[in-house]
């Protein structure tokens, strides 16, 4: 009696708004119901049609992916808690929880690349990604960002935590054009929350291959429901401390970006002779930190990822090139 009550209620919901009923309900695996229009008598091929959900390409664990035993993640030490000014200096994500647990991701997980390194911060925003590269050990930082405010938060805020001011330089522009006139000595380049805000890949990547880095730490959202080569489309709103800013492709108020797929963000480094060595562990993170807010819905779910990646020849065997593309590295050679 109960499921027949429940049935006419979903019935008159359905027949109100569709013009379908439900006619049968089937133990099937997916637990969904068939349904048949009102209108008609149910056909032969109707009374056999179970409906299937629409088949989704879900990516699969990067085989970089770390994982860690339970307890190995739990932070003990909250870096951005010693410097609380950056909780006052920004108006994107100054949580103390997501801060302190995206710093693990990002310098605590990959130290040993920022030792004595020349760091390229791409759009550093108030300084604070690029502080931390200084007290992981990294010589010397360049921080690229165009919102005017942010530059001078920045050089702020370094002015009341770094002894030494000749450690890092903040330019104030637009990070395409930097790559294009600035002459800069760069070991790793800090890649934070910029790819999901740009669509100039190419350009930027290739900006980045001149510069010839050991390495590129990238911190991004990727279109993680496809196992695809594949880029979602979005736009950002200039007018957002958080979103892009115009530039010479925009239109009016909005500025057209995009989030890879993790396979499409491969495909694109690999094309520059960069490879994935790590994906930290935020799987770990967020297991051995269950208190921890304001992560759980993007880099808890695979939506948003840190990524280490390193200079190294990509051999054409590995690329996947179209069929009448030859795969040998000799065919390409000069003559």
């Amino acid at each position: 009696m109960q499921r027949m009550t429940l049935r006419a209620a979903i019935n008159r919901s359905l027949s109100r708004v569709t013009g379908f009923e439900i006619r049968r309900v089937r133990q099937v695996t997916t637990g969904l119901i068939t349904s048949h229009p009102i209108s008609a008598k149910p056909s032969n091929t109707q009374r056999s049609f179970a409906m299937k959900p629409a088949a989704v390409s879900v990516a699969k664990k990067h085989a970089a992916q770390v994982r860690t035993d339970p307890g190995d993640k739990h932070i003990r030490s909250t870096f951005f808690d010693r410097y609380p000014a950056f909780y006052q200096t920004s108006e994107t994500a100054p949580y103390q929880s997501r801060l302190n647990l995206r710093h693990d991701a990002i310098f605590e997980q990959n130290r040993e690349v920022f030792d004595g390194a020349r760091v390229l911060d791409i759009a550093s925003h108030d300084g604070r990604w690029s502080f931390a590269a200084l007290q992981t050990g990294a010589a010397h930082v360049v921080g690229v960002e165009p919102r005017t405010e942010l530059v001078e938060a920045a050089r702020s805020t370094l002015g009341q935590y770094v002894d030494d001011p000749t450690r890092y330089q903040f330019i104030q522009g637009d990070i395409f054009d930097v790559l294009q006139k600035e002459r800069l000595d760069i070991d790793v380049v800090l890649c934070l929350g910029f790819l999901y805000h740009t669509l100039r890949y190419g350009e930027l990547l290739s900006g980045l291959r001149a510069l010839n880095p050991k390495h590129l730490i990238i911190d991004t959202t990727i279109f993680h429901e496809s196992s695809g080569r594949v880029i979602k489309l979005d736009l950002d709103y200039a007018d957002m401390q958080r979103d892009a800013v115009r530039d010479g492709y925009s239109h009016g108020d909005f500025i057209l970006v995009g989030s890879p797929s993790l396979p499409g963000l491969e495909l694109m480094l690999n094309a520059y002779d960069f490879k994935i060595d790590r994906l930290s562990d935020w799987e770990g993170i967020i297991r051995d930190n269950p208190d921890a807010s304001g992560v759980k819905g993007d880099y808890g779910i695979g939506r948003r990822i840190t990524v280490l990646a390193s200079s190294s020849q990509i051999p054409r065997a590995k690329l996947p090139l179209r069929g009448y593309i030859p795969t040998d590295d000799a065919a390409s050679a000069p003559r």
